[in-house]
C-alpha cells in the first residue's frame, strides 16, 4: 500500500471497502452545508466555501472509513445512515484542520489555500476595510464552527435507537474535548513551556489517538449497539495506532510540500515542541543545539537553516528513534488485534491492522 500522507487511504488493501460509502457521505455533508447557507449573505457563503474548499480537497478519509468499520464490524447494517455519519465525521475533521491551520499560521492545506488565507483573498477582492487578516481568521473560524454544529445537528436527527444515539453523541463530544485539550497544550508548547517526553506523548495521544482513531470507531460501534466490553478493545488499539500516526506526522517535515499538502517547516517556524525535536535536543552537541535554537520559532527561517535543522535531527538519531517508536506502537496495536474479540469478523480486523501500519510503509 504505497500511499502518501496526503493521498486517500481508500480501502487499504482488504476486502472491506468503505471508500464509496465515505465519499458519498462527504458529498452529502457538503450539500447540507451549501443548502444551509444559500439564503445568507454572500460573505457567509464565501466563508462556508473557504471551509468546503479544504473539506473537499481530498485527504485520507481515514476517520470516515473507521466510522464505517466500527459500525459494520459490530453488526450495523444501515449503510445509508452510516455513510452520512462518516461524511459528518470527515466534516468534523475538516473543522479541526481549519482551526489547526489558524493556530499554526499555515498557508496551505491539502494542496489548497488554508481557509483563513482564502478568506483574506476574498476580503481583498471585495476591498474590505479593517484588519483583513484578523477578520479573515475570525470568519474562517466561524465557518468551521458552523460546519461542526451542523454535524452535531445531523447526529441528533439520526434514525437509530435513542440510547445508541445518546451514547454516540456523548462519545463525539468527549473525544473532541480531549482533542482540544491536547491542542491547547500543543499551542502552549510554542511559548517555551517546559514539556517532558511524557508530556509530549500525552499531547500526541490527545491530539490524534482520540479523534482520529477512537472517536470514529467508538461512534460507529455505539450506533450499532455494541457492548462496553468491545469498546474497551477499541480504546487500547486506538491509543497505540494513534500515537504511531502522530509520531509519523511530526516527521512530515522531511517530506515535500506537494506530497503532504502543507508547508513541511510549519512546526519549526511556529516553535512547536514534538518528540522528534525533544530527542534531537537531548542528543545534540552545543553546535547542533544552536542550529535547532536558531530555527525554532523563527518566522524568517531560511531554506538553508531548515535543511541544517533536519540534518541535526538525522545526525542525532532523533528521526530514527521516532520511527522506531512509531513501529513499536504499530506492533503493540497489531498484538491487540492478534487477540481480537471473536465477535469481530476477520475482514474488519485486517482493515484495522492495515490502518495501524499504513503510515509506516514509506519507511519500509
Amino acid at each position: 500500500m504505497a500511499l502518501s500522507k496526503h493521498g486517500a487511504i481508500g480501502n487499504v488493501g482488504t476486502s472491506f471497502s468503505p471508500a464509496e460509502l465515505v465519499g458519498r457521505g462527504v458529498v452529502n455533508f457538503a450539500d447540507l452545508l451549501r443548502a444551509a447557507s444559500t439564503a445568507d449573505h454572500p460573505y457567509v457563503q464565501a466563508a462556508i466555501n473557504s471551509y468546503l474548499a479544504v473539506f473537499l480537497a481530498g485527504g485520507k478519509r481515514a476517520r470516515g472509513g473507521l466510522t464505517v468499520c466500527g459500525y459494520e464490524m459490530h453488526g450495523g447494517s444501515n449503510r445509508d445512515m452510516i455513510s452520512d455519519v462518516a461524511g459528518a465525521i470527515e466534516g468534523i475533521h475538516a473543522y479541526i484542520l481549519v482551526l489547526d491551520d489558524i493556530a499554526d499560521n499555515a498557508m496551505t492545506r491539502r494542496g489548497v489555500p488554508a481557509a483563513h488565507v482564502a478568506m483574506q483573498t476574498f476580503l481583498e477582492q471585495q476591498d474590505a476595510e479593517g484588519n483583513r487578516a484578523r477578520i479573515a481568521t475570525d470568519m474562517a473560524t466561524s465557518a468551521a464552527l458552523f460546519a461542526q454544529h451542523r454535524a452535531q445537528e445531523m447526529f441528533m436527527d439520526l434514525d437509530v435507537p435513542e440510547p445508541n444515539k445518546a451514547q454516540a453523541c456523548q462519545a463525539l463530544n468527549r473525544h473532541l474535548a480531549r482533542t482540544h485539550a491536547g491542542q491547547i497544550l500543543d499551542i502552549a508548547s510554542t511559548t517555551g513551556l517546559p514539556m517532558s517526553t511524557d508530556n509530549l506523548i500525552t499531547v500526541a495521544r490527545s491530539k490524534t489517538a482520540y479523534y482520529s482513531f477512537l472517536m470514529p470507531l467508538e461512534i460507529g460501534a455505539l450506533l450499532a449497539g455494541t457492548s462496553p466490553r468491545l469498546v474497551r478493545y477499541l480504546d487500547e488499539y486506538s491509543m497505540h495506532a494513534g500515537l504511531a500516526f502522530q509520531l509519523q506526522d511530526d516527521a512530515m517535515l522531511f517530506e515535500e510540500e506537494a506530497a503532504i499538502g502543507k508547508s513541511p517547516e510549519n512546526d519549526i517556524t511556529e516553535g512547536k515542541q514534538t518528540l522528534l525535536l525533544a530527542y534531537a535536543q537531548a542528543a545534540a552537541t552545543d553546535a547542533q543545539r544552536e542550529i535547532l535554537n536558531r530555527a525554532l520559532g523563527n518566522p524568517e527561517l531560511t531554506t538553508q537553516d531548515f535543511e541544517l535543522c533536519k540534518e541535526v535531527m538525522r545526525a542525532t538519531g532523533a528521526l530514527a528513534r521516532v520511527q522506531r517508536q512509531a513501529a513499536e506502537e504499530v506492533k503493540l496495536a497489531h498484538a491487540l488485534l492478534d487477540n481480537a474479540p471473536v465477535e469481530w469478523p476477520a475482514v474488519y480486523v485486517a482493515y484495522l491492522r492495515d490502518m495501524a501500519s499504513f503510515t509506516m510503509n514509506k519507511y519500509n
